[in-house]
């Protein structure tokens, strides 16, 4: 222990009797529910106070607007371009001496004046303090989106036991054509955080970010009597403690004590999940998200709800929308996800939108790991060491690969990036491996035909080609992206499935070309829940009310197992699986257990049923048919029939650009397979092709033949 940490140490137990009580930050939080009015006269009177009834105003969750451009409540009915809005809120603190500092942060178009329990503490762009006002009065013209931190600490004397209101009265600008747009938040003591972050195994930093200047400490412990402390850093943009040699797997508690000159401050006691060493694993993710919208707000309830058995949390890219810069970065983000960040580990992927303004912004408010490049090569390419990364969590390995847009950066073939994710791959143990990027490999929304280099290739192919390769040669089973706002699941290719899951909040994105590829789509705000425990995985889409979308779930067998009947599913397998370990074809459909696996599908239930029987159950086109794949020595990538909403099949499958194929069928896996005469051969003009096919035809199993390379 170093003098001056000592020193530290002597000054803040001297000082022991004048700490606050522990106060929860946010007395008013982003998101909670306001009571409104529309302003056709002066406010009632006492409308600014406590005990003043507010039975019959309108009622809705901050923030607010008067136009859909991404608030929660948007103000329908209000006249766009004149008027003023009341707002009140009422929040309880027991005592009022706990409050050492007071802050208001507020985005904001046009002009407000803040009351606490009917005092004037604030004003902008609406004249001096104190000067009168109309219902009538526009404001000076100032745009949203520049959130701004108030201190009025001064105004903390007004506080008073129990029940307190914030009242804020907000006006348009004096702009033709603009709004009202409001977004308050009323803080304690810490104006950021406490929330944590993983930069390390067994190393947790605490980051905060409060007006209070003085020394401060972390106590932490594994009980919440806490019992040791790790001295707090400056920086710029927060203050933060590294607390090391954290046990994995394990809860840490943890408080932050600043004493400043005016008085000290201290933060309740919170409690940290670290991630498991190994064994099964539950992680929770989405991209796309900070918009501000209601939809951003259901998201993140579902997070808050299924984070109580989650070990971990991701966020694949655009985390701020339109870009990511400090005024918004609480409000859209750290205030958003509060409960989370400062509770489990979370990870972040640079996204296009996170770049506007170059990386600064995003680096002042994380503390990510960071890769072992040197500095010399990531200035040649373009990165930082926090561009990319990796970091494991229970039996999963999962490497951040940055590629938020081909405009911003591209990966070459032999870049430091490329160099480092073979290696990382490679040297990961972990059973299951995944990759994790912004910018998706393929897609069937708005990106799928975005050629941001102009070099005539689409964007999503180059990502394929050069990502691909290495998931199927490292054994990656998800690559995991963001980009377009939706769900969206493939059939896998070469082992690997690529998964869309950029539903977060932001404006969702329709369909622009399905892919013939793509086994499942939802235009839906959503979070995808990831979970493997031991040989089984499972991906299950969880849409913004808590219904679930898509589920895939598939069991993996090491190349090493005993296999005795020699179906591609191992002994161990099979008996999880309930199949016969001496039997090929378990449920007799004519598919070999492991073929079925592979593909998401039951080996013990039959999986080919006649159209016709009445029995098939919608949504899940594995029933109508399926593909009997014959090996040839350059057989298609993948086959797959689909049923449509009118009766028919609609078949996809992939192949090389100029070879020739011939689909041919039977109605039983051991009859002939002839050429089906819908599709007779032909060159493949693309790389994926589809026909569609009457639903009363005799075949129910179909395959893919290349005559002709």
């Amino acid at each position: 222990m170093t003098a001056m940490f000592r020193r530290l140490l002597v000054l803040l137990g001297c000082t022991l009797g004048a700490w606050a009580a522990a106060l929860e930050p946010a007395l008013i939080g982003i998101g909670e529910p306001w009571s409104f009015l529309p302003a056709t006269n002066e406010p009632p009177a006492g409308w600014a106070e406590p005990g003043f009834s507010d039975q019959g105003w309108r009622r809705g969750d901050s923030g607010f607007g008067s136009s859909n451009r991404g608030e929660n409540t948007v103000l329908f009915g209000f006249a766009r371009g004149s008027g003023t809005l009341y707002f009140r809120k009422e929040f309880a603190v027991a005592d009022p001496a706990d409050v050492g500092a007071l802050m208001l942060r507020a985005d904001w178009q046009g002009g407000f004046v803040a009351y606490l329990n009917g005092t004037e503490m604030v004003r902008r762009n609406l004249g001096p303090p104190g000067a009168p006002l109309t219902y009538t009065n526009l404001a000076e013209w100032r745009p949203a989106g520049w959130a701004e931190d108030i201190v009025l600490t001064n105004f903390a004397a007004v506080l008073r036991p129990g029940t307190n209101v914030l009242a804020i009265r907000s006006h348009v600008p004096n702009r033709v054509g603009y709004d009202v747009v409001l977004v308050p938040e009323l803080l304690a003591n810490f104006q950021r955080g406490p929330y944590v972050q993983c930069p390390a195994p067994e190393t947790l930093n605490v980051l905060w970010r409060t007006p209070v200047r003085g020394p401060a400490v972390v106590e932490f412990g594994p009980t919440p009597e806490l019992g040791s402390v790790a001295p707090a850093q400056n920086t710029t943009n927060y203050a933060f403690a590294s607390l090391t040699g954290v046990a994995p797997g394990s809860r840490v508690f943890y408080r932050v004590k600043v004493n400043g000159e005016g008085g000290a401050v201290m933060s309740p006691t919170y409690d940290f999940r670290t991630a498991p060493r190994d064994g099964p694993v539950s992680v929770l993710m989405f991209g796309d998200s900070g918009t501000g919208s209601r939809a951003q707000f259901e998201v993140a309830r579902q997070l808050n709800r299924l984070a109580g058995g989650a070990d971990a949390f991701l966020h694949l890219g655009d985390i701020i929308y339109p870009w990511f810069h400090g005024p918004q970065t609480d409000t859209r983000c750290l205030s958003v996800y509060r409960p989370v960040l400062r509770s489990m580990p979370n990870f972040f992927t640079w996204g296009n939108h996170d770049l506007i303004f170059g990386p600064s912004h995003f680096l002042a408010a994380f503390r990510l790991p960071t890769n072992n490049i040197p500095a010399l090569e990531h200035l040649e390419d373009g990165t930082t060491p926090e561009f990319y990364y990796s970091f494991d969590v229970g039996d999963a390995h999962f490497a951040v690969v940055y590629w938020p847009w081909n405009y911003l950066y591209a990966m070459q073939p032999d870049s430091p990036q490329a160099r480092w994710l073979d290696a990382d791959l490679a040297g990961s143990e972990k059973r299951w491996k995944f990759m994790c990027l912004h910018h998706p490999l393929n897609t069937s929304s708005a990106h799928r035909f975005d050629d941001y280099d102009l070099d005539g290739v689409a964007d999503r192919l180059q990502v394929e080609a050069a990502l691909m390769p290495l998931a199927a040669k490292h054994g990656v089973r998800l690559v995991l992206s963001g980009h377009d706002h939706a769900f969206e699941r493939f059939h896998p290719v070469s082992r690997v499935t690529t998964v869309v899951t950029g539903g977060g909040g932001a404006g969702l994105y329709g369909v622009t070309q399905m892919d013939t590829n793509s086994a499942a789509f939802y235009l839906r705000w959503h979070l995808s829940r990831l979970e493997v425990a031991s040989d089984t995985l499972r991906l299950t889409a969880i849409a913004s009310d808590g219904t679930p979308l898509d589920v895939l779930e598939f069991r993996d067998t090491p190349p090493d197992s005993a296999d005795r009947d020699g179906d591609g599913l191992g002994d161990f397998a099979e008996q999880l699986a309930g199949t016969n370990p001496e039997r090929p074809d378990t449920d007799g459909d004519g598919l070999p257990d492991g073929w079925e696996f592979l593909r998401g599908m039951d080996p013990a239930r039959p999986s080919v049923v006649p159209l016709a029987n009445g029995t098939v159950g919608p949504g899940d086109p594995r029933l109508i048919a399926e593909v009997l794949a014959e090996p040839i020595p350059r057989p298609a990538t993948q086959l797959r029939v689909h049923p449509l909403p009118d009766g028919r099949m609609q078949l996809r499958w992939l192949g090389r650009v100029g070879s020739r194929a011939q689909i041919e069928a039977a109605a039983a896996p051991n009859l002939p397979f002839v050429p089906l005469e819908e599709a007779p051969a032909s060159k493949l003009a693309e790389d994926r092709q589809a026909i569609e096919l009457a639903g009363e035809l005799e075949a129910r199993y179909f395959r893919v033949r290349l005559v002709e390379e």
